[in-house]
């Protein structure tokens, strides 16, 4: 994934969940219940500090959370949100998270700081269906009594694709059912300003966040494949004074564009015509730096068209 559209995403999961009341409301909805009993969400903080070591910073990012335990109050457990940066499922990606773990842990013995248990949330945004391996089976071609010495990562796993919408709908906070919402449209990309208006029409707006629906709607925006002329036809149905919030905010976005080009409009003049070869050439095997000589385009451009595609 380029830089670019990398940091559109990661940018949007960290505004949504950084806010702790939006967290918990998540929490609430799809941490297992025998967790939730274990542990006081109303004393959740989130934490400054990241833990992603360098090595990992092209899986990963994270948001880390600080919650009591209910029955030890001064007992205190971290919530590791990991946000999964692939497009397509990793096997390898437990024994990343146990770096992950283990690589903060040794930080802090190495710094004299308290070291506390660390659960895992893997936030899998891909588009592709994806049941995360054992440890172990990476290892499956040996005895028993080998794997038998092989740590387990117990982990959470939510990947976003599979979530049902009326689950999402049912977040008590408003404002974290639109982002999820807009955040599956990186799946899903909205083809109908309907969808658009719909994810717009469910937020809060009398005692909502306006600086975080403005980013809503950069965001949402941004992920989707709606014609302009069809936005702004379905955008003039919004009600006063919202629709000359979301028609300012708009105009501003497609301002920005014409100025500086999204990706895809940097690429547009080069990979007309070029698409469904470089779509055909991958389906058939052609490797990346081939399909790239084959069109006279760079390997960065021929990457964007396919994670556009869903392919990689």
């Amino acid at each position: 994934m380029s830089d670019e559209v990398h940091n559109i995403h990661d940018a949007f999961s960290k505004e949504v969940f950084s806010n702790p009341d939006r967290a918990i409301a998540f929490f609430e909805q799809f941490l297992p219940p025998s967790l939730l009993k274990a542990i006081d969400l109303s004393t959740l903080k989130v934490s400054k500090e990241s833990y992603i070591p360098k090595s990992l910073k092209e899986y990963f990012s994270d948001l880390v959370f600080t919650v009591n335990l209910k029955k030890e109050s001064k007992a205190v457990t971290q919530l590791a949100l990991l946000f999964e940066h692939k497009s397509e499922p990793d096997k390898n990606v437990l024994l990343q998270v146990g770096h992950y773990m283990f690589s903060h842990w040794m930080t802090c013995i190495r710094k004299k700081k308290p070291a506390y248990p660390i659960i895992p949330i893997i936030y899998y945004q891909g588009s592709k269906r994806w049941e995360i391996p054992g440890i172990k089976t990476l290892f499956a071609a040996y005895p028993d009594t080998i794997k038998h010495y092989l740590p387990d990562i117990p982990n959470i796993f939510l990947p976003l694709k599979d979530i049902p919408e009326e689950k999402i709908l049912e977040i008590r906070d408003a404002i974290m059912v639109t982002a999820i919402l807009a955040q599956r449209s990186k799946i899903h990309p909205i083809e109908l300003a309907e969808e658009f208006l719909q994810i717009l029409s469910l937020f809060p707006h009398d005692a909502g966040d306006r600086n975080f629906f403005e980013t809503l709607i950069v965001y949402t925006y941004s992920v989707s494949n709606i014609a302009d002329d069809q936005m702004t036809e379905v955008l003039q149905q919004l009600p006063q004074p919202i629709k000359h919030k979301v028609m300012t905010t708009y105009e501003m976005i497609k301002n920005k564009g014409k100025q500086e080009g999204k990706i895809e409009g940097k690429l547009e003049g080069k990979i007309e015509g070029k698409i469904e070869v470089i779509i055909h050439s991958f389906k058939n095997g052609y490797p990346i730096p081939e399909i790239a000589k084959i069109t006279n385009m760079s390997i960065e451009e021929v990457q964007i068209i396919l994670k556009d595609n869903g392919l990689i």
